[in-house]
């Protein structure tokens, strides 16, 4: 009888076996991360129906998830591009880590020329009303949603929108007036270049219901 072996396939000596085994071992463990992270975002939609999400700065829970997925993609590629085979098995792994590194490639594109997102607390004078509005401008796109925060989540409490991509919240183009039972809320739609003091004789834009603390004291 006729002793078969399969060769395994080396990647480049470059790379020792070593090295080779610690890309793995931490792509996989990247990689459980962002699963478990994407996991802990879609609870949090579902239990919300959408409308909490976990804000850390300007961060929320949508620009958490486009990294997650973003890392995945990577550590996919890391971990096909040093995983060992045999010369027969690159027929199908050589394919798949061009796909795995163009895909990377494109979602990091998608997202460094994507929107970027401000969060701007909103103040009645000098005080914090406990609302914190999210604005992103894409082109000649501009929204936004109102946040009441709690801890890391927030939840959405409105929506704001601006003109030719502008932020008005991020700009300072708003009034709030706390009349101690509602925070009203009026802003520019788009930009005013000759900086005119906000119109509040009109009806506002938004009327929150009015955050106290435990002392009644304007957060």
């Amino acid at each position: 009888m006729t002793e078969v072996r399969t060769r395994v396939y080396d990647p480049p000596r470059s790379l020792s076996q070593r090295s080779r085994k610690i890309v793995l071992v931490a792509a996989g463990c990247a990689l459980g991360l962002v699963l478990a992270l994407l996991a802990a975002l879609l609870i949090v939609a579902e239990l919300s129906a959408g409308e909490t999400i976990i804000l850390i700065g300007a961060m929320g829970s949508d620009d958490m998830g486009n990294a997650a997925v973003l890392v995945a993609l990577v550590t996919v590629a890391a971990g096909l591009c040093v995983v060992p085979v045999s010369r027969r098995g690159l027929i199908v792994l050589v394919p798949a880590r061009a796909v795995a590194i163009v895909t990377a490639g494109a979602a990091a594109a998608v997202l460094t020329i994507g929107p970027t997102a401000t969060a701007t607390p909103i103040l009645s004078g000098d005080c914090e009303t406990g609302y914190v509005v999210r604005e992103k401008a894409f082109l000649l796109a501009g929204w936004g949603t109102v946040y009441r925060p709690h801890g890391i989540f927030a939840t959405a409490v409105a929506r704001v929108s601006g003109d030719d991509g502008y932020r008005p919240f991020d700009d300072g183009a708003y009034a709030a007036v706390d009349d101690g039972r509602t925070l009203k809320v009026w802003y520019n739609v788009s930009h005013d270049r000759v900086g005119q003091l906000i119109d509040t004789s009109r009806g506002p834009a938004l009327e929150l219901p009015r955050v106290t603390s435990a002392d009644g004291a304007c957060k």
